[in-house]
Parts: structure tokens; sequence; C-alpha cells
């Protein structure tokens, strides 16, 4: 993130576009922090055995009559429980 997206962030905030060197270099610093924590998280996606399990669960538990979103919704929460989200 560069400094003009912090000080356009900080104006979005708190209504002023105004921050001090010393806060900039601190945001900037902690803006760099986020990005490495971000690009180091390890994503885990789904097998082949768990996506024929997740199929299995949602005929079972929706005998037969559920909708897309049904899947999609169960794909999501099955990806959220393997990351941690």
């Amino acid at each position: 993130m560069n400094r003009q997206k912090i000080i356009d962030m900080i104006a979005k905030v708190y209504g002023v576009a105004w921050t001090s060197e010393a806060q900039l270099k601190d945001l900037e610093r902690f803006a760099a922090l986020v990005a490495s924590a971000e690009r180091e998280r390890t994503w885990f996606g789904l097998t082949d055995e768990e996506i024929v399990e997740l199929h299995h669960e949602i005929k079972v538990q929706l005998m037969g009559t559920y909708k897309t979103e049904d899947i999609y919704r169960a794909i999501e929460a099955k990806l959220k429980e393997k990351n941690n989200a």
C-alpha cells in the first residue's frame, strides 16, 4: 500500500487527509506487515475425496432437493473450516 492510499484511507475514516510524517511512516510499516502476513498465509483447498463426501452430505441432508446456492454455501463452510476463517 502506498502513501497516497494510506492518506486517502485516513481521510475516509477521520474526515481529514492530514497526518504527521511520523504517523504516516508508522502506518506504512503497519501496512507492510499486514501485506507480508497475508502473503505468508497458506490456503487449503478441498481434495477430490472431500468434494465427493461434501456432495454426499448435501444430498443426504437435503434429500436431493438442494439448490445450487446450497452447494456453494456448503463448499464455503468447508473451506472456512479448513482455513480457520
